[in-house]
C-alpha cells in the first residue's frame, strides 16, 4: 500500500475503505492482505454495513470466512490463497484508485 495513503481511509458515495470494497467484490487475497496491514474490520460505510456484512450479502463465503477468522489488527496470509505479489499489488492499488476516484468525485458533486 502507497505510503500516504491510509488502510483505513474511506471514499467514494458510500464512503467506504478498500476493505469495504474488497469484501463486496469477493477479492479473498486483497482482503487477507489488508488484513494483515491492519484494516479494521469493524468500520462502518455510510449505509452501516461492515465489509463482513457485504461479503454476506454478496455471497463471498471464502471472504466471509477469512473475516470471521480473523483477529485484529493483523493475520497472516493463509497459504491455500496466496496469489503472486504482483497481481496482489495490483488489486489492492486498483482499488486504491477507485476509492480515490469516487472521492474526488464526491467532492465535486
Amino acid at each position: 500500500l502507497a505510503k500516504e495513503a491510509s488502510i483505513n481511509e474511506k471514499g467514494g458515495e458510500k464512503e467506504q475503505t478498500p476493505l469495504h470494497l474488497a469484501a463486496q467484490e469477493g477479492k479473498t487475497a486483497v482482503v487477507e492482505i489488508l488484513l494483515r496491514e491492519g484494516a479494521d474490520k469493524e468500520l462502518r460505510d455510510r449505509d452501516e454495513h461492515t465489509p463482513l456484512e457485504l461479503a454476506q450479502l454478496n455471497s463471498h463465503g471464502e471472504v466471509v470466512k477469512r473475516l470471521e477468522a480473523s483477529t485484529q489488527p493483523k493475520v497472516a496470509l493463509q497459504p491455500e490463497t496466496q496469489m503472486e505479489e504482483s497481481t496482489q499489488s495490483r488489486e489492492v492499488l486498483q482499488l486504491e484508485t477507485q476509492i480515490e476516484r469516487a472521492s474526488k468525485k464526491a467532492k465535486y458533486d
